[in-house]
């Protein structure tokens, strides 16, 4: 790979394990920035999951709530639940940050909460906890999962942006947690070509117990990597309204 090429996918592991919204702004030839698309924005407020192109067991409710009035919930007993948008166009480069709150886990099965996938539904990657709680990623392309020391606690809120660049044997993961990248889970990996054409929250998988509560979910993407050279930098335009603040940290 040449110099550029490297830089490129440095860059890119620093700037999407950032703060709420991970960064995936460029640096064209010519200096000028380019921003990220921002691809949806939902925290919920609607009281209804008409932002997400399918749900499958996933309610907005009021119980548990990060802040506004409502907070979307997925509570999984054995069975799936989950939302799904469809992006309009692919993208090579997508984000997925979110508000998640842990209400229980057990069982002996890992739970995935975020997947992103190709626009025919293929996963590419996902992040799960594991039945200790800790962090993962699961590279769907080659099966291989890679679980960090980091644990998620029971009850709590926390900010989990998890990002990946689709580039062949060159591909990116990356995640943080609460503004802190997880150096274990932000690594060079292949996860084939095909690239990004929807992201999941919650379980669509059957077999796996617990209780999860989403809020303020940003999905940002970026189109062209063909000259860019990569700057870390937090886009606040992604963030929900009720997420301003934690976004500008």
């Amino acid at each position: 790979m040449n110099r550029q090429g490297t830089t490129r996918r440095r860059a890119l592991a620093t700037i999407m394990g950032g703060a709420l919204v991970t960064s995936l702004a460029a640096i064209g030839a010519d200096g000028a920035l380019a921003a990220p698309t921002v691809l949806m924005q939902d925290g919920f407020e609607s009281g209804t999951m008409s932002a997400w192109t399918s749900n499958t067991g996933m309610v907005v409710q009021q119980s548990v709530v990060d802040s506004g009035l409502y907070a979307a919930r997925a509570q999984l007993a054995g069975s799936g639940a989950s939302a799904s948008r469809t992006l309009s166009t692919t993208y090579p480069a997508a984000t997925v940050s979110f508000r998640l709150n842990v209400q229980a886990q057990t069982g002996t099965t890992s739970v995935n909460f975020s997947k992103i996938r190709t626009s025919s539904g293929t996963a590419i990657a996902e992040i799960f906890l594991s039945t200790t709680r800790k962090l993962g990623v699961r590279n769907d392309y080659t099966g291989v999962s890679t679980t960090s020391t980091v644990a998620i606690p029971d009850t709590a809120w926390h900010t989990i942006s998890f990002g990946i660049w689709v580039n062949g044997t060159s591909s990116t993961t990356t995640v943080s947690l609460d503004g802190t990248p997880i150096p274990a889970l932000a690594m060079s990996t292949d996860l084939g070509t095909t690239p990004v054409g929807r992201v999941q929250i919650g379980e669509n998988l059957t077999g796996r117990t617990a209780d999860l509560v989403f809020d303020s979910v940003a999905i940002s993407g970026l189109v062209d990597f063909s000259t860019a050279v990569f700057s870390p930098m937090i886009h606040n335009v992604a963030c929900p309204a009720k997420l301003a603040a934690p976004c500008a940290r």
